[in-house]
């Protein structure tokens, strides 16, 4: 047997030597495998493979397991742009001497060998997230990617306070984080909206008050011909139908929400988000590099 077909469980957990002996791997080879560096040696007794992702092996390091927005990232959930954090659990009374630069530690970790954190823990760790806007952005995505059901959720974040505040404000309907942030703002202001509406023949991300139609895009620079095609066609209809269109990058949401603010505050205060059908198609309004100064809110805590 080779390393590269050994069960599954030995790619997120802590392993024994017995474990290797168990599937026929020899004393003497087992031996060969942690002098060569396949095999690493954490403490007595605990092995795991070299090659593991490399957040498994900063939680074998220091006794822990990867948990909330890093474990949910890497089961396909939207991640949040401060990567560079890796999130860990602890059991409660672990000592710790040291722990790695960048880490952050949740000392309510569960017992075992695996590196993984069992999913209802790492939602409580989640939600524990300094940031309300980064706690929904992730449990949304949770639920809109089908990595944890609604009720699933729901049900874990049942366990704390900080959990059933949050869990009236999710929609597992949202797309991406950044649309999240985004309604989370909309709630904030009060401003009466609805999201994922269809209009004709699309589906628009929000639709504030009767014809401001708000799309949250990806990447603001270097989209592909034929997506800038489309988007360009797909403002046209809306345009003949009266609507306005506001288009974000999810740059300006995540970091410039200053400008977002002054451009979707300017509208609603013109009244230009309830007027009636046009009487000719309109440009799109697009953000300027102006940067208005909007008033701190309790969503953008950091």
């Amino acid at each position: 047997m080779t390393l590269s077909n050994l069960p599954g469980y030995f790619s997120h957990s802590l392993v024994t030597r017995a474990d290797f002996l168990a599937l026929g791997i020899t004393a003497h080879n087992f031996g060969r495998l942690v002098e060569r560096g396949d095999v690493v040696r954490f403490r007595r007794g605990s092995y795991c493979l070299s090659h593991l992702d490399s957040h498994f092996l900063v939680a074998a390091r220091i006794g822990g397991k990867v948990t909330g927005p890093t474990l949910f990232g890497r089961l396909g959930a939207w991640q949040l742009p401060d990567r560079a954090t890796i999130h860990i659990s602890v059991p409660r009374h672990t000592h710790l001497t040291k722990v790695p630069r960048g880490v952050r530690l949740h000392w309510s970790g569960t017992p075992g060998r695996s590196l993984a954190e069992e999913k209802d823990t790492a939602i409580a760790h989640v939600a524990a997230l300094r940031s309300t806007r980064d706690s929904v952005a992730v449990l949304d995505s949770i639920m809109h990617k089908g990595i944890m059901s609604r009720s699933q959720v729901l049900a874990a974040l049942h366990a704390t306070r900080r959990g059933r505040y949050l869990a009236p404000m999710l929609d597992a309907t949202a797309e991406s984080g950044v649309e999240s942030m985004f309604r989370l703002w909309l709630l904030n202001h009060q401003i009466r909206f609805r999201s994922q509406v269809r209009i004709g023949n699309y589906r628009v991300d929000f639709l504030v008050g009767k014809t401001l139609v708000v799309e949250i895009v990806g990447e603001e620079f270097h989209a592909p011909r034929d997506m800038f095609e489309a988007d360009a066609s797909r403002e046209a209809y809306l345009q003949s139908l009266g609507y306005r269109v506001l288009r974000l990058s999810a740059r300006q949401v995540l970091s410039r929400m200053d400008e977002v603010e002054a451009a979707v505050l300017g509208l609603i205060r013109s009244k230009r988000h309830n007027r009636g059908p046009a009487p000719a198609p309109t440009a799109p309004t697009r953000l300027t590099s102006s940067r208005a100064r909007g008033a701190a809110l309790p969503f953008w805590s950091p």
